[in-house]
């Protein structure tokens, strides 16, 4: 295992380095008691966030990205939502056209016994993932 800070410090720097190039406020934040992930565990959830605020910034044009790494009792959420245009998830490319963003993202959620839930539109997108801990 690895110590409690090696999910959020990560999420920020890609945060910090997307905001740099972008015309938007990323914001990663941290609720409830900060506690070990598992190494697998935490490069998922790392690459799944990483992903999320890559695509808001890229395809939905937002002024705001929260991320936020939820520790609750005996499971963590990671939630992005964004401010920016939404999209219709079921319409969206998907491997077959050579797009794997959302479904390497919800693979990854399930690989470590996580859900994966997407809600968007015009308003802005969220996306989080839950996992037992």
């Amino acid at each position: 295992m690895s110590d409690a800070s090696a999910l959020p410090r990560p999420l920020r720097s890609v945060a910090a380095e997307l905001a740099a190039y972008h015309d938007c406020e990323i914001i990663v934040r941290s609720n409830g008691t900060p506690c070990n992930l598992p190494d697998r565990t935490r490069s998922h959830l790392f690459r799944i966030g990483q992903e999320a605020m890559y695509n808001a910034v890229r395809h939905g044009s937002p002024k705001n990205v929260l991320v936020s790494l939820t520790w609750g009792e005996g499971n963590f959420s990671l939630t992005i939502s964004d401010d920016g245009t939404g999209f219709d998830p079921k319409k969206v490319s998907g491997p077959p056209q050579g797009h794997f963003g959302l479904s390497s993202m919800r693979d990854r959620a399930l690989r470590v016994g996580g859900t994966f839930d997407i809600e968007s539109n015009p308003q802005g997108t969220r996306l989080s993932v839950t996992v037992p801990i």
